[in-house]
């Protein structure tokens, strides 16, 4: 990812989207609808089985759906901006940016401007999107928002609940970049705004964001087989971009304590508690042997906090320490998993122990 300084210049071209795409709703505890942590932290929450309970947050889905749902969806004025009518932005990329609006009124369309170029992967609707950023208000460039100094967020464009102007906005650009959005009421509020982030109503809104990494339903490893399992350990096979198999010998009694083994070693960054991680992963019962979960028949990677407010306690002591691109085999006790409860909604019986192929895709 590029770290070299980025400042707007009048020399910079930029672009505008016009039309409206998909389903408007948001992004932090402000501007995300639900899954959210009260810092932004984490987006969509990971699914039933590794899920340890719904956020607090999840309470303001009805408010922000309802102002979005509300907002203007009046067709977007002209155009004729150019360089001098928009933001300044100026610090490193990977860095809490400045950004201060001219004096003047902001432009009546999106605007989607790349302050500075990534070089990974091209985003579209339907990736699991990870970014910082910081949103301001046009009118007395007063920051209501920011994700820098706390992590990252991850959010499905398109499919999970952000404003209309993100979507337009980040569709198409490269993983990697900084950009900066000047999001004009239609595509973010309208008339009633949002109060309680401070947003009145027709205010436009400006963002710069930071896209860290960008993630699809085809997204895999590509290391090398290091450990199958085996022994008394459940055995796990397939190849790095498939989904793996899991061969559990039910009549031996699983380990007592979490049981982490590398199936394919990563060489990426490493997995550090209270990390937004991207995972792909299957999940069955030792008893049984049979699977209750698996990201990979929803076609879809999942994101969440390594933490244990997020996960169950057993992610966090299993993945702790491991490389990003590794394939992680868990098994996981009762103590650290669902205990005397178990998760009958999500087929877990009580006191199960837990057995997890992990695919780690990403960590920020």
């Amino acid at each position: 990812m590029p770290s070299t300084t980025g400042s707007r210049s009048s020399s910079q071209a930029c672009s505008h989207a016009g039309s409206l795409v998909g389903d408007s709703v948001q992004v932090s505890w402000q501007l995300r609808a639900a899954g959210a942590t009260p810092h932004g932290r984490h987006v969509p929450v990971p699914h039933l089985s590794i899920r340890k309970y719904e956020t607090t947050v999840r309470r303001l889905f009805a408010l922000v759906a309802a102002a979005l749902l509300a907002a203007s969806l009046a067709a977007c004025g002209g155009g004729g901006d150019d360089a001098t009518s928009l933001p300044t932005v100026t610090g490193n990329m990977g860095e809490k940016p400045t950004v201060t609006a001219p004096d003047r009124d902001p432009s009546k369309t999106l605007v989607s401007d790349v302050i500075t170029p990534g070089s990974g992967a091209k985003i579209a609707k339907g990736d699991l999107v990870v970014v910082n950023y910081l949103g301001q208000l046009w009118r007395g460039n007063k920051t209501f928002d920011t994700s820098y100094g706390r992590a990252p967020v991850s959010f499905r464009l398109g499919k999970d609940p952000i404003i209309t102007g993100w979507v337009d906005g980040l569709v198409g650009k490269n993983v990697g970049s900084r950009i900066l959005l000047v999001v004009p009421p239609d595509k973010a509020f309208g008339t009633k705004g949002l109060p309680d982030a401070g947003i009145k109503p027709d205010d436009t809104l400006v963002f710069v964001i930071d896209v860290l990494g960008s993630y699809t339903s085809a997204s895999s490893l590509n290391g090398a087989v290091a450990s199958g399992g085996g022994g008394a350990l459940p055995a796990v096979t397939g190849a790095a971009d498939k989904k793996p198999t899991i061969k559990v010998q039910t009549s031996v009694n699983p380990p007592a304590k979490t049981t982490a083994r590398t199936v394919i070693e990563g060489d990426g960054a490493t997995v550090a508690k209270g990390d937004l991680v991207v995972v792909k992963y299957v999940g069955l019962s030792w008893s049984t042997g049979k699977q209750f979960d698996s990201s990979w028949d929803r076609k879809e990677p999942v994101s969440f906090t390594l933490d244990d407010s997020q996960v169950i306690k057993g992610w966090v002591e299993g993945l702790t320490g491991v490389k990003a691109g590794s394939r992680v085999l868990l098994v996981i006790p009762p103590g650290s998993g669902y205990g005397k409860a178990g998760r009958p909604e999500a087929g877990i019986k009580k006191n199960e122990t837990l057995v997890f192929a992990v695919d780690v895709l990403g960590t920020f």
